[in-house]
Parts: structure tokens; C-alpha cells; sequence
């Protein structure tokens, strides 16, 4: 009985011990290193979605922004599924430019071209599905489970040259098999995964130290390794593909390492799927590249390809632009290369990137896009002539 004592009592200062020391740690962190308030939870279908009825405040290259979600989670003013018969409207997919952390809600693209539109006397809503670091799998998800759900007339996905091919290999949403592509739904996921859902939901919102934890290891591969064994990650290790080059800049190479070739294969099986299902339902469908900083800055480019020693002969800036434009034309896939509009106006001496789009790229893209669109899809373009 002695014996059991003695070791409780050990157990119970041990516990003590590390109950305590949590507790200093998380008191440095929030007072040393304060964790700022993610806008992002993990959801278990989409991987992550910004929390409903949230606002936050950004510090990104642009300045300070305030940024607000719906009930919905999403960057956009308050929409109900229910459409009114007299309203066109847009469902926009993309990544972190979509959601436009850097610039304030009215001088997104999306506001910008929803406005353009009302002006030219066309009833229309744009409903800004971004979120940060999707690829185009996600995209496809996002839209089964919740986009078909607003009845959009357009739906216009944003393709980001910089890393849409590589976020689509290295998640793993969707695979190609046999039997075509397979991408992840509820009913594949067991308890053991909303398990972990739901613990880093509450770790999120409720522990700084995870957050600072998260930070600093995230680039530590074991850390890596030991997290994706445990289903707590959701990429695979990038030395799994045996890249030496990082992808965004294999994607200019002229000969195309086997995992690059890989990667656009995969990523047109997606867009291809996401295409196939829009235009099933009779509705019209679009993509736009968002160029790379690679293409927009000559000198960065240069300089990537001697940090990894490649000769500057062998990359072609427009290559990924010109897959995606012929894959288009295949497929009957509207395609706007945002590219030349982009190289145009800073050869004009205009900024328009600060790391992504600033207020000024954002009104570039919104003037194109609705130049282009009014062009090449015809109910877009008679809900503005019929206005």
C-alpha cells in the first residue's frame, strides 16, 4: 500500500509538473509571441473554411485590412441559397487571391465586377467562395457540397499558375483511378478523422501554443512525417515526389519533369470533372489564370532558376499559361490568360502585385474579366444587353 502511495504521489507531481509548465508556456506565448486569430477552422469534408459570422484583422502587403465572412464563411455580402428569378449570378472559385486578404471587400475583383455588372444594368450577385491555399480539388469539392446549393447561372474559376498544380498533387482530395478520378466525400471519413477535425478546431481557438507550435515546426520533415502518419497533416511530404526543383518553377521548364507532367495530368482531370459537371447542368462555365510572380518579374525568375542552377534557356515563362489555354480550346473551355494584361500595365510603370493583387490588380482583373466574359459567353453578355 506504501509502495502504490509513493508511486500516485510521484504520478501526481509529475502530472502537476507538466500541467504547470503548459501553463507557463502558454502564458509566454500569448504574452511574447501572441498567436494572431486564425481565419481558418479545419472542417472535415473541405479540409478548412473560414468560421462563419467572423471578422479579423490582416496584416498583409498591402497594409492592414479588415476581414469579414458571412453566416456562410465566406468573403461576401449575405446571400440565401434561394435565387431570385431575376438575378444572375456568378459562383467564383479560387485561392487566396479570390479571397483577397490584402484589400478590403470593395475592392476585390469580385465587388469590383459584381458593381460593373449593376452599372451596365445587369440584376447580378457574385458569391466570393475563396479560401486560402485550395487547389483546384478543393474547388471541386467546395462546389458539390455547397456551391450548387446558391444556383449560380456562371460558374468562373480562378486558376493560380503559381501553385494550383502543385496544392492538387500534394492533398491527395483527389486521385485518378481505373474506374476515373475519386475525390474525398463524407462517407470516407471515420470516426478517427472527425476525431482529429474537432481537436484542432478546439486547439485552434482555444490554445496559442498550438498555433506557435504549428508555426515553428511546420517546416521540420520529420514533424511532417510523424503529423501525416497520424492523419494530422493535410499534405504528403513534397521529397515524396522526388523534386529537387520546387514546382512552381519546374512548371516552366521546357522538358517537364515526370511529377510535373504528373501534376498537370491530375489537374486537368479536375478541371475536366469540374467543367463536365457545370455544363451537365446547363450553366456557363469559365476559367482565368492568375499569373505567377515568376512571369510577372523577370528578375525573380532569373534568379530562381541560378539558385537552382538551371540555365535561364531552358524555362519558358508562358508555358503553364499555354497548357492551360490549349487543354481550354480541347475542351471547350472558355480560358482568359490574365498574363498580357498584367505584364501590359507594369510596363506602364503601375503596381499591381504586392506579394497578391493590390487594389489596383484587383480592378485589372475585374475590367478584363467583364471585357472577356461579355465576349465569349452569351448569357452573360444578354444579361447585359437586355438591361
Amino acid at each position: 500500500m506504501t509502495v502504490l502511495r509513493k508511486i500516485f504521489s510521484k504520478l501526481a507531481l509529475v502530472t502537476l509538473g507538466v500541467i504547470l509548465g503548459v501553463g507557463v508556456l502558454e502564458l509566454g506565448v500569448r504574452v511574447f509571441s501572441p498567436a494572431p486569430p486564425l481565419m481558418y477552422v479545419p472542417d472535415e469534408t473541405l479540409g478548412w473554411v473560414h468560421p462563419a459570422n467572423s471578422t479579423f484583422e490582416y496584416d498583409g502587403n498591402s497594409g492592414r485590412t479588415v476581414v469579414a465572412f458571412n453566416s456562410k464563411g465566406l468573403r461576401s455580402e449575405e446571400h440565401v441559397y434561394e435565387k431570385m428569378n431575376d438575378t444572375y449570378r456568378i459562383l467564383v472559385l479560387g485561392d487566396s487571391y479570390v479571397e483577397a486578404a490584402d484589400v478590403s471587400m470593395e475592392h476585390t475583383f469580385a465587388s469590383k465586377l459584381e458593381a460593373q455588372l449593376r452599372k451596365a444594368g445587369c440584376r447580378s450577385e457574385l458569391i466570393n467562395s475563396g479560401v486560402g491555399g485550395y487547389g483546384t480539388d478543393q474547388e471541386l469539392l467546395f462546389l458539390r457540397y455547397e456551391g450548387w446549393k446558391y444556383s449560380p447561372d456562371l460558374v468562373l474559376l480562378m486558376f493560380t499558375i503559381d501553385n494550383d498544380v502543385h496544392d492538387n498533387m500534394v492533398k491527395n482530395y483527389c486521385r485518378q483511378t481505373e474506374q476515373g478520378i475519386i475525390c474525398q466525400a463524407p462517407d470516407r471519413i471515420g470516426n478517427w478523422r472527425r476525431g482529429v477535425v474537432a481537436t484542432k478546431a478546439f486547439l485552434q481557438a482555444h490554445w496559442h501554443t498550438y498555433s506557435f507550435l504549428q508555426e515553428k515546426t511546420a517546416r521540420i520533415r520529420q514533424v511532417r512525417l510523424i503529423l501525416q502518419w497520424l492523419e494530422l497533416s493535410e499534405f504528403k511530404d513534397a521529397n515524396e515526389m522526388q523534386q529537387q526543383v520546387p514546382m512552381p518553377l519546374s512548371l516552366f521548364l521546357r522538358d517537364a519533369p515526370t511529377e510535373v507532367t504528373r501534376g498537370w495530368d491530375l489537374t486537368k482531370t479536375i478541371v475536366r470533372e469540374v467543367h463536365e459537371e457545370v455544363t451537365g447542368r446547363g450553366i456557363e462555365f469559365a476559367v482565368a489564370l492568375i499569373p505567377s510572380n515568376l512571369q510577372l518579374d523577370q528578375g525573380t525568375l532569373r534568379q530562381a532558376a541560378q539558385e537552382f542552377n538551371i540555365p535561364f534557356s531552358t524555362l519558358d515563362r508562358t508555358k503553364p499559361n499555354d497548357i492551360m489555354v490549349e487543354f481550354g480550346q480541347n475542351q471547350g473551355i472558355f480560358t482568359a490568360d490574365l498574363l498580357e494584361s498584367f505584364l501590359t500595365v507594369q510596363r506602364n510603370g503601375q503596381r499591381v502585385v504586392d506579394g497578391h493583387w493590390n487594389a489596383l490588380g484587383h480592378q485589372l482583373v475585374a475590367d478584363q474579366m467583364f471585357k472577356l466574359l461579355g465576349v465569349a459567353l452569351p448569357r452573360f453578355r444578354q444579361c447585359i444587353s437586355d438591361s
